[in-house]
């Protein structure tokens, strides 16, 4: 009987190759996107499971609020908490601690004099081997944070300093703002396997912190108040958040007197911080479940497309069947063979269409990692879980789409259909037209999504300080060189001509973990109040590199080196002259006094400049002024490049640096590029979202193009009948497209709302948002419109221009 099945089933797709070929395409597509989107999904759900014993590891964090001070949240904890916890409740079996200070690091292997620059770099403790994945290639796991001034390698970083020399026991230098821009020898004692992505700590080095106790105390790292540090916590099975949040609360009791008040520990497990919306776990690379519903449910809308497809070209060619049927009944068969008959059919093409799959992700692989920042490879679908909800899915695909066909194909009367009084009525054409309404409205809400998508991500990445930064190289400056030669070294860069103008700022877009951002403003001469604004550090020339426009006073002077003047000048944004009260002309002159950390710094204010974005368009536009006073630390050098030379003039700039920097690594990249890492998640949901919404629109395409093919098939006879008394081809093209342009029209209305409301969510994520405006839906109903069309007269106008007696020799 199976072997019957196989050999009717093949029969049957040769017979109709077209429709064999529209359906296995499809459901392939479908197949390959619901594998890749499942790829990704498994990777975020399974986001730092690599850690041993990932369920009973806790990150400990701290509510702070002094009294009458602004509230926090903080992911870290000072560094004794973690060694009191161990140390004092048994149900605490290790703890570990590790930082990240964000400035980035020198590394110098004198022997091959090869020099790296990164940011990459964790300060860790002994114990951090115990408890977090360390997948050590060579060196003693036991001992590898034995010495003080030890330093583990990654696979990729092993390769940058020493290529396929073995680093065991080498000796590089480091140069960083924690050594006061000093050399400092490390030795290499351990190389590990490059983290995966999904796992929150992705080091290239990790280095014992006990290394930096000459410089911040041997107690720095083990004070009640004194530095926080990222800490975790591996704790017995039977322990929970509750329970450690109860005992740190105790030990904070005893131990911690002043501010006692202002601290609250909370724990939440390692496996949970990955889509944690309260806390910031990681500086960048969070997820975002919101990701996983959008990617899942556009996956499911494509295979369910797919499947549309198969259900409406199975039951549209039932009459080509029904003859068959009528025999196979007539001669003993029963409606249950028949049901599995149609169900192997549709399980077959499955097959079919999953090996199609499977070569198209192996073809798409290296493009979708460089889309969802992931490194999969085809061995990756190999994994248990994978090939089991492969399975199901191809299962469950098969019945969703082979179940309306088998019963209904299965249904047919012999009688009837033997002595051709067989006649489908109404309901299949119904049923066919609701499937084709879903289709086009799942493609209306996808174009619309897409097109809105799109539109705000341009627009967020053309903020005032983004237009300009493509021609903008930043150099990294603050915490690796010497202060000393910023001067010589932006002379000897402005005697090249085509590099006229160099400036030093705070890093572009301004971010929390590169250096205050917000200090305490008094305005004595307007009120008695303190501000707490934000304040960004530049040269006097930074207005003009980056194009800022001007809307009263003068221009900053320039700045003598050793000036101590006690008068500084500032420029406010039109914000925080609103936040006064002021009008632009009256804040001319405005005394300024502002405080951090301790220290007072006198001014007045010398202009007024327009709003501009100088972080994420998340944010709104903050009360802000400029100074030109440099920031101790967060200082990066930016140079305007000449269009057409950026690769020459790249080079210049690096052999200038190493002619005034020698030992220290040239790290360079655009301002548009860093303004676009903050919008990464969002960009690369536009890009997935684009490429997905093209596919299902293909698949819905492929469907619409069986059918028409089908209706034109079907009304052969009435076409010559048609030409012959006189109908033009314009009067055939609309026979057989006006039941697809209804089904559009349905469609839009159904699909309109929908989209409007999903992209009325979204964009709630941005402070500054395009406008949702009725061109953006009536362009998608357009360009469905126009490849419906297209789709229809391909195969409606080979039918037209039949000679109509062979329209009518046809039947």
């Amino acid at each position: 009987m199976l072997s019957n099945f196989l050999k009717i089933a093949f029969r049957n797709f040769f017979l109709h190759k077209v429709f064999s070929f529209i359906n296995i395409l499809g459901l392939a597509i479908g197949l390959a996107c619901a594998i890749l989107i499942y790829l990704f999904i498994h990777d975020e759900l399974t986001f730092d499971q690599i850690h041993p014993d990932a369920d009973t590891i806790y990150r400990m964090g701290v509510r702070y609020q002094e009294d009458g001070g602004e509230a926090f949240t903080s992911s870290s904890a000072p560094g004794i908490w973690a060694k009191a916890l161990v140390e004092t409740y048994p149900n605490v079996l290790a703890g570990t601690r590790n930082f990240w200070l964000g400035y980035p690091a020198s590394l110098h292997n004198q022997e091959a004099d090869k020099i790296v620059l990164t940011e990459k770099l964790f300060w860790i403790d002994s114990a951090y081997t115990d408890i977090l994945y360390t997948p050590l290639i060579s060196g003693n796991k036991e001992q590898l944070f034995d010495q003080k001034n030890a330093i583990a390698l990654s696979e990729s970083a092993a390769r940058a300093l020493f290529g396929t020399e073995d680093p065991l026991g080498k000796t590089i230098e480091i140069s960083h703002v924690s050594f006061n821009g000093q050399n400092f020898p490390l030795i290499v004692t351990g190389v590990f396997e490059n983290y995966p992505s999904n796992s929150h700590l992705r080091p290239d080095y990790l280095i014992n912190m006990e290394v930096l106790e000459p410089r911040f105390g041997d107690n720095f790292h083990s004070q009640w108040n004194g530095w926080w540090l990222s800490t975790y916590v591996k704790v017995r099975s039977d322990t929970d958040a509750e329970t450690l949040a109860a005992q740190m609360n105790e030990l904070l009791d005893k131990n911690l007197s002043e501010n006692r008040e202002a601290f609250n520990p909370f724990f939440v497990k390692l496996t949970d911080t990955h889509f944690d919306t309260e806390v910031e776990w990681v500086i960048e690379g969070a997820g975002d479940m919101s990701y996983i519903y959008i990617f899942g449910s556009i996956a499911l809308l494509i295979l369910l497309v797919a499947a549309i497809n198969y259900m409406n070209l199975a039951t549209a060619r039932s009459t080509r069947r029904a003859k068959e049927i009528g025999l196979r009944k007539t001669m003993g068969g029963r409606r249950i063979q028949l049901i599995l008959q149609f169900f192997g059919e549709s399980l077959l093409t499955v097959l079919l269409a999953l090996v199609v799959a499977l070569g198209l992700v192996a073809l798409a692989l290296p493009a979708f990692n460089g889309l969802s920042g992931k490194s999969f490879t085809f061995v990756s679908l190999f994994d248990p879980w994978i090939l089991g909800v492969l399975f199901l899915g191809c299962l469950l695909l098969a019945i969703v789409s082979g179940l309306y066909p088998a019963l209904y194909l299965s249904s047919f009367t012999p009688i009837k259909v033997l002595r051709k009084r067989f006649n489908p009525g109404s309901g299949p054409e119904l049923f066919r037209k609701v499937l084709v309404t879903f289709q086009f409205a799942v493609s209306v809400v996808l174009i619309v999504c897409t097109g809105i998508i799109l539109t705000q991500m341009r627009y967020v990445h053309s903020s005032k300080l983004g237009q300009v930064g493509d021609q903008m190289v930043s150099i990294r400056f603050g915490g690796s060189a010497p202060t000393e030669k910023y001067t010589v070294f932006k002379q000897s860069v402005e005697q090249d001509p085509d590099l006229p103008a160099v400036t030093l700022a705070n890093h572009l877009p301004r971010q929390e973990y590169f250096g205050p951002i917000n200090w305490n403003f008094r305005f004595p001469g307007v009120n008695e109040l303190e501000y707490d604004w934000s304040l960004l550090n530049v040269e006097p020339n930074f207005p003009d590199l980056f194009d800022l426009e001007w809307v009263v006073g003068e221009k900053f002077p320039e700045r003598l080196p050793g000036d101590t003047t006690s008068q500084a000048p500032f420029v406010m944004n039109e914000t925080a002259v609103r936040n006064l009260g002021l009008s632009p002309e009256e804040a001319l002159g405005t005394q300024v006094s502002i405080t951090h950390n301790g220290g007072t710094q006198n001014g007045y204010v010398l202009g007024v400049v327009k709003d501009f974005p100088y972080r994420s368009m998340r944010n709104q536009v903050e009360p802000t002024l400029l100074s030109t006073w440099p920031h101790p630390v967060d200082k990066i050098i930016y140079v305007p490049l000449p269009k057409g030379k950026f690769a020459e003039k790249l080079a210049v700039l690096e052999a200038k640096w190493k002619e005034v920097f020698p030992g220290i690594g040239f790290d360079y990249w655009f301002v548009d590029e860093e303004f676009g890492r903050m919008y990464a998640d969002e960009d690369r949901m536009a890009d997935l979202a684009e490429i997905l919404s093209i596919l299902a629109i293909l698949v819905a395409c492929l469907g619409v193009y069986g059918l028409a093919s089908y209706l034109a098939e079907r009304k052969t006879k009435e076409i010559g009948i048609r030409k012959i008394l006189g109908a033009t081809l314009s009067n055939i093209l609309l026979l057989l497209s006006q039941n697809f342009l209804v089904v559009l029209g349905i469609a839009a209305l159904i699909g309109t709302p929908i989209s409007y409301f999903l992209m009325k969510d979204w964009l709630q994520n941005f402070a500054y948002k395009v406008d949702m405006t009725w061109w953006m839906f009536a362009g998608a109903i357009f360009i469905l419109f126009l490849l419906t069309a297209l789709t229809v007269s391909f195969e409606t106008l080979k039918a037209a221009r039949l000679d109509p007696a062979k329209h009518l020799r046809a039947e």
